[in-house]
């Protein structure tokens, strides 16, 4: 378990580290209530965070003006680097 955890960390970072994380991706990040810090694991499986975030990203939660659409791309490529094809994309209920 621990080596899991530790390869995980590793491979977000090195994702996060290799792409340019745009500050309109890290504002939304923070402005959400949903998950915690680095939970990776809520990042990629949470529909609820991944609605916030996209709404977020797309200026479309009456909040923020958005990212731009160079940044909307690099921020589905982050996250496409980092979760893979999941299940939440596809439009289907994330499993628990």
């Amino acid at each position: 378990m621990k080596l899991s955890l530790t390869v995980s960390l590793t491979a977000v970072m090195a994702a996060v580290t290799a792409q340019h994380v745009p500050q309109c991706l890290a504002d939304c990040i923070l402005a959400q209530n949903i998950c915690t810090r680095l939970d990776i694991n809520c990042f990629c499986q949470n529909s609820d965070f991944y609605k916030t975030v996209k709404q977020c990203i797309g200026g479309d939660d009456g909040n923020t003006v958005g990212c731009s659409e160079e940044d909307q791309k690099t921020v589905l490529d982050l996250r496409k680097s980092i979760c893979g094809l999941t299940r939440v994309e596809l439009g289907k209920s994330p499993s628990v």
